[in-house]
């Protein structure tokens, strides 16, 4: 393994095909101003809502939105899954504004190691020089809620953009083993030009375009540390963005009724995931009330889009698909459980579409966030019964 500052000959060492870690000095995207285009959204006021339980009041607390800014790199290093760009002298990461760093961790892709103020970069094989792009990858690449809500909405911005119409969408492979996923993207940039790249190398691009994050999330916290519920940043505007992209309207349309499609759905799991519970415990429950057992991710996303904003009551579990509650109707009654009390994301989706989620929590002395991410669970099918019926089932 080759080892060497980032400032030191860094374009010899990239040319090497050997296993290369880099130091470097770390700088945030927000604070990295000499590679600003423009602002093209300012700062602005909003609101994270609270996870709630049937009954209660949704709790909200105020937040600063971040401006949404766009940046140009020349000769830029990227990886697909880290949100950082590696350039002459610092790796420049994009980290959520207003959450402190020092509670997250930013390893993934080629980012191996951090502190406040140095970073580690892992570089396998020779780079890989690619003439433009649109950085459309990043930290989540490969999660259905970090592309659909994080990545997928940066277009809303882009698509006006003069110096987007030459340049590809640099995306990751899972764009090419998902299906739906690439269909996705296609409906969303208007079937844009995209560069697939392969996660396990490093890419040089010559003129790098990288719009920060309207909506923003931490996609790790430090092994102790649990999420809060003002560390989830959402634009109502990117929902509306969103329902218009995936044909459901926005949320002042008028509603439509499809006959063949389910009124109240079930988002179901495939067996072996994590977090498993009693789910076919739950799913007599919620039968018996008149829900049908889906399975989101086998479907397209702009026909999970038309199953959701037709479905006028929605139950299941704490998971990506609850993305997809942008799309629901307005007054759609919704049930999540969680054990989770901080995680606000999927509340500020409900709330932008106009839809009223509620939560049933699953009790348990578990701090971390990582550790409620893997943590099984049996969940209550008399409480499922009870929140159904009072949420009008």
């Amino acid at each position: 393994m080759e080892t060497s500052e980032a400032t030191l000959d860094l374009e010899t060492v990239l040319k090497s095909d050997k296993l290369k870690a880099l130091t470097a000095r770390l700088q945030w995207l927000d604070t990295h101003q000499e590679s600003v285009i423009r602002t093209v959204l300012p700062a602005e006021p909003g609101y994270a809502y609270a996870p709630c339980e049937v009954g209660n009041e949704q709790p909200k607390i105020p937040v600063t939105l971040p401006s949404v800014r766009l940046h140009q790199f020349e000769r830029a290093v990227i990886s697909t899954q880290s949100s950082s760009v590696l350039v002459s002298d610092r790796l420049i990461v994009e980290r959520v504004e207003g959450v402190d760093p020092a509670l997250c961790d930013f390893v993934t892709g080629h980012l191996a190691g951090h502190n406040a103020t140095q970073a580690m970069i892992t570089i396998r094989g020779s780079v890989i020089d690619v003439p433009r792009g649109v950085f459309m990858c990043g930290n989540g690449a490969t999660n259905y809620y970090h592309f659909l809500i994080e990545i997928l909405p940066r277009l809303r911005y882009l698509l006006s953009e003069p110096l987007f119409q030459n340049y590809p969408l640099l995306v990751d492979e899972c764009v090419a083993r998902e299906p739906n996923w690439r269909e996705a993207l296609d409906t969303a940039s208007g079937g844009h030009p995209c560069l697939i790249l392969p996660a396990h190398r490093s890419y040089r691009v010559g003129s790098l375009l990288y719009l920060s994050a309207p909506n923003a999330i931490p996609y790790n916290l430090r092994a102790d540390v649990k999420l809060e519920v003002g560390h989830a940043l959402t634009r109502p505007a990117t929902v509306e963005f969103l329902r218009d992209r995936f044909g459901v309207g926005g949320v002042t349309a008028a509603s439509s009724h499809h006959a063949h499609m389910p009124k109240r759905i079930f988002l179901a799991r495939r067996p072996g995931g994590v977090r498993a519970y009693n789910q076919d415990e739950i799913a007599a429950v919620l039968e018996g009330f008149g829900f049908v057992t889906m399975h989101m991710d086998a479907l397209p996303v702009a026909q999970q889009a038309r199953f959701m904003s037709n479905a006028e009551m929605v139950a299941g579990p704490s998971g990506a698909a609850w993305s997809n509650v942008a799309f629901c109707r307005p007054g759609a009654k919704c049930l999540c459980w969680n054990a989770d009390r901080g995680f606000s994301a999927f509340c500020n989706l409900a709330q932008a579409a106009g839809a009223d989620l509620k939560y049933l929590f699953v009790e348990t002395d578990l701090i971390s966030t990582r550790e409620l991410y893997r943590l099984d669970y049996r969940l209550d099918p008399e409480k499922v019964r009870r929140a159904i019926q009072q949420l009008g089932g």
